[in-house]
């Protein structure tokens, strides 16, 4: 597209890496959402839609745009993450990975558990579950399988390759069982 920012097309060239992908327009979309995210520094839909080069003549039909391809049921984010998590892992090599197994409640309905790399102060979330569970306490016995690669199909690539890079298989089943003090893990 002539006259796209460079930000733009940086992010369709890497997010073009991989042919996962059922629609190109799906992953246009994705890019603008990325530019909008990173120019305005919100995680707001309406905020993005300033930064969005398009035939659109109301910054509504962006914002609904959007709101279409954060519902649409034919877009499979593990199956275009994962490939994107394990590249950028497989880059890292032999750098020291910090991992960070985190809870957050939403509405005081649902508690989101979310194992993540630590990349430059910046969690990269790895793999999540969301629960209805009114606290962000959780036992270890709810959220084991988050930290179990068997368990789902869609992380045991990304989950496997992390275990080869930063432990001995013998270890990993051991991650997460001591308490954290101020995640509200135990």
């Amino acid at each position: 597209m002539e006259g796209t920012p460079r930000l733009y097309d940086t992010l369709v060239q890497v997010l073009s890496q991989h042919r996962n992908w059922v629609d190109l327009r799906h992953l246009k979309t994705l890019a603008w959402m990325m530019v909008g995210l990173m120019q305005s520094g919100k995680s707001s839909l309406t905020a993005w839609a300033p930064y969005v080069h398009s035939r659109a003549l109301y910054a509504q039909s962006t914002v609904r745009r959007f709101g279409r391809w954060l519902e649409n049921e034919r877009i499979e984010v593990h199956s275009l993450y994962g490939p994107l998590l394990q590249q950028a892992l497989a880059e890292w090599g032999s750098h020291l990975l910090s991992l960070a197994l985190d809870t957050s409640t939403l509405w005081n309905t649902y508690c989101l558990v979310r194992l993540s790399i630590i990349y430059r102060g910046r969690a990269i979330p790895i793999v999540w579950k969301v629960l209805e569970h009114p606290s962000s306490r959780v036992a270890y016995d709810v959220y084991k399988d988050v930290l179990d690669s068997r368990s789902g199909r869609r992380s045991s690539g990304i989950m496997s390759t992390l275990r080869r890079m930063v432990m001995a298989p013998s270890i990993w089943p051991w991650v997460g069982r001591k308490t954290v003090r101020n995640t509200g893990l135990s």
